[in-house]
């Protein structure tokens, strides 16, 4: 049986710093938030901020007129 512990801070930090490349100001938080976590539960904690970050900057919605709104009613 192999047991696998949770990463330490240096290693956490390793992953934070090469998956939050984009999104620096979130590593040390990560670092901080991921004490408890896995390997894998650390890598999917960072990812998600990453995504989030890398969608919500790059996708941009503008409200549609209210005249657009209003054709896209059903009658």
């Amino acid at each position: 049986m192999i047991e696998l512990s949770s990463p330490n801070e240096e290693c956490r930090r390793q992953m934070a710093e090469r998956i939050l490349a984009d999104c620096q100001e979130y590593i040390e938080l990560m670092v901080i938030e991921g004490v408890r976590d896995s390997a894998a539960q650390f890598q999917e904690r960072c990812i998600k901020i990453a995504l989030s970050e890398k969608f919500n900057n790059e996708i941009n919605i503008e409200p549609k007129p209210a005249e657009v709104e209003a054709e896209l009613l059903p009658v």
